[in-house]
């Protein structure tokens, strides 16, 4: 597909349309009127100016992706979709925009107990998790974000209990370009051997589209990745191209994880690199646990 300038993008010239990658022949687009993505929207080269009226669909089938290759650049707000599996229960999630905080959540989901604990009435249904806590009880890592001002961060991951096919809208810009998350690793005295208290980091996937866990660039992070899978109850894992309980090296848009540092060099900092390289098409439905 080859758009001009002038010509800008209306509401028709997707329909239908699986996967649309657009080599912009001038040097941008201007979106005039909605465009709803349903599927796969891939930038390949030039300027796509969203005039804020580009929606990226969330569906119990699959959330719709977004790609900018090296050569492309989406200007302005999009509204990305995201909606999690069809189990009820906590998703881990995260968010594909910048400058997001819990209040983009609170218009879809209530969000209960807020700067609480788990003595909390009602129950909190939205934690994040708090790797400096010198407990040597892993769950003490849980805490609640103080209110909806709590900024979500790029790659950052939050755990939130929903119905299944739960729907969280965002606008804003798409996270996109080199993101390097720092990690810390604090020692605790005590807890388990074979699962130590320590390092444990809840992230996510930071862009609009899923992304291929070998490609990552981890440094002195342990490969394997944890994805929480409400069907089951448990966890679903992934290291060296071998999953158990349905996890695989491709994570979808929006999806959470906990990964865990170690002190394997302690001359450098723990970083997991999240890259444009990385990007892949989102898998078909059963393959992530959002």
């Amino acid at each position: 597909f080859f758009f001009q300038a002038e010509d800008g993008i209306r509401d028709d010239l997707v329909t239908g349309v699986q996967t649309c990658a657009l080599p912009i022949s001038t040097d941008s687009v201007s979106v005039e009127g909605n465009l709803s993505v349903t599927h796969n929207l891939i930038i390949e080269s030039g300027t796509l100016v969203t005039n804020n009226k580009v929606t990226l669909k969330g569906s119990p089938q699959k959330n719709a992706c977004l790609i900018e290759d090296e050569d492309g650049e989406v200007v302005g707000n999009v509204t990305a979709e995201g909606m999690t599996s069809s189990a009820s229960g906590y998703h881990y999630l995260c968010t594909p925009l910048q400058n997001q905080t819990l209040s983009d959540v609170m218009d879809d989901i209530t969000l209960l107990s807020l700067g609480g604990n788990s003595s909390s009435v009602p129950f909190p249904n939205c934690w994040i998790y708090d790797e400096t806590n010198t407990s040597p009880d892993k769950a003490d890592g849980w805490v609640t974000p103080g209110s909806t001002a709590h900024v979500m961060g790029a790659g950052s991951g939050f755990a939130l209990n929903t119905p299944g096919n739960a729907m969280i809208d965002f606008n804003g810009p798409v996270n996109t370009g080199t993101i390097i998350k720092t990690l810390t690793h604090t020692v605790s005295q005590g807890g388990s051997v074979e699962c130590p208290p320590d390092g444990w980091h809840l992230i996510g996937n930071p862009y609009p589209c899923a992304i291929d866990w070998s490609k990552v660039i981890l440094q002195n992070i342990d490969i394997t990745i944890y994805v929480w899978n409400a069907a089951i109850g448990n966890y679903a894992t992934y290291v060296d191209g071998v999953g158990a309980n349905g996890g695989t090296g491709h994570i979808d848009a929006y999806q959470g994880f906990f990964v865990r540092t170690n002190q394997n060099d302690t001359t450098v900092d723990a970083t997991v690199t999240f890259t444009d390289s990385m990007k892949i098409i989102n898998p078909t439905l059963g393959v992530n646990f959002k």
